[in-house]
């Protein structure tokens, strides 16, 4: 327990020391920086909802699929389960012209025998809530 407190008090006080040191982390690969895109933000990107495909599919398997579709920047599987007991995950495309379109050839695919189940998220953050005037 005592090593534990007398490094985090050398980290501390190394990071006050050094004036190259930034909020992303230290140089020389100390303490890397996980730095996390936020697609909030941004208008070109469209994310779709997915599921029903095999348990054993990774990330790089789905972005393999995907990245026949569009320009793929994002392929994230939920640890967690839908209502209905399955595996979700949603894919982000940058630069689509047209949503319908391609949720349509997304849903026709099929992997690993399953035809996999591809729509547009229904509580997606993209879309603008309307603000009650009387409740502000």
């Amino acid at each position: 327990m005592r090593f534990r407190i007398e490094k985090k008090e050398r980290y501390s006080e190394s990071w006050r020391e050094d004036s190259h040191q930034n909020h992303a982390g230290i140089r020389n690969g100390h303490k890397p920086s996980y730095n996390r895109v936020n697609w909030r933000g941004w208008n070109d990107i469209i994310s779709f909802y997915f599921t029903r495909f095999p348990k054993e599919a990774t990330v790089k398997d789905l972005w393999h699929h995907f990245k026949k579709f569009g320009d793929v920047r994002e392929v994230f599987i939920s640890k967690n389960r839908n209502k209905n007991g399955r595996r979700y995950g949603f894919a982000r495309f940058k630069g689509v012209e047209d949503v319908h379109s391609l949720e349509k050839k997304l849903d026709d695919i099929v992997y690993g025998g399953l035809k996999m189940y591809v729509n547009t998220p229904k509580f997606g953050r993209n879309r603008i809530q309307q603000i009650n005037p009387e409740m502000k």
